[in-house]
Formats: C-alpha cells, structure tokens, sequence
C-alpha cells in the first residue's frame, strides 16, 4: 500500500483465521518500499485458528510516499495458516 503521509507504524498486530500446520512455523515481516523492517510476528507450529501474534517492541519511520507489505515466510511442509486481521498505529 502506498502512504499518503509519513508516520512511525508500532504496535503490529496480525490473526490467523485457519491453524498453522504442526509441521513448521509461520514469521510475518512488515516490509517498507520492498525491504524488511524489524517488525515481525511469529506463529508456532500447531498455532490454533483465531490465534494472534504481535510485535509491540519493534517502530518504523516512513515518509509520505513510501509503500508497505507484508511478506510470510511458511516453514511447514503444507500450506501455511490463512491471514486474518491485521493491525497497527501509525503515530504521525
């Protein structure tokens, strides 16, 4: 997504709406214009559906036209847990 402003997002929460698979993990990464940033959520192998992980350490800058997107990275050996909500503050 493309920013209109600049602003520091904190506070990352993201639910799984289906379980993650026994076999492996799931880590989502915040990124900015395409490059990974220190936020980033983890959900255990066996996660149950409805299960929410946040990061509340980890803050980005980013400036009015910066793009952001999340990318996942699946370490069971079946498809991954499904996407849910997703949320975080964007101080100004």
């Amino acid at each position: 997504s493309l920013l209109p402003s600049g602003g520091t997002m904190k506070n990352f929460f993201l639910m799984i709406t289906a379980a993650q698979p026994a076999t492996g993990d799931l880590t989502c990464t915040v990124r900015r214009n395409y490059a990974s940033t220190n936020i980033s959520v983890n959900f255990a192998a066996n996660a149950a559906a409805g299960t929410t992980a946040s990061d509340t350490t980890h803050t980005q800058a980013f400036s009015a036209g910066d793009t952001f997107d999340l990318t996942c990275v699946n370490n069971a050996t079946t498809a991954s847990a499904s996407l849910g909500a997703i949320s975080f503050l964007m101080a100004l």
